[in-house]
């Protein structure tokens, strides 16, 4: 459980962190986005969060998802 509480906070860091040096390797910073979100969605179902929240994260799925059509497809 404490590898993936890493993931879902340090992947998110890291992806800002490659999306916001806006080099030419910019857009490998929605892989880690991506992983944190997912990371996020399994550690919010097992949580009493609000559903908000969960959703909130989909959402952020879906944009990173275009995020890597658009920039490594």
């Amino acid at each position: 459980m404490k590898l993936i509480e890493h993931i879902s906070f340090w992947g998110g860091i890291i992806g800002a962190i490659i999306v916001a040096l806006n080099l030419p390797v910019s857009g490998w910073g929605y892989i880690p986005f991506l992983l944190s979100n997912a990371a996020s969605i399994y550690l919010l179902r097992g949580s009493n969060a609000s559903k908000v929240i969960e959703r909130q994260c989909w959402i952020f799925v879906v944009i990173n998802i275009v995020g890597i059509f658009r920039w490594l497809l």
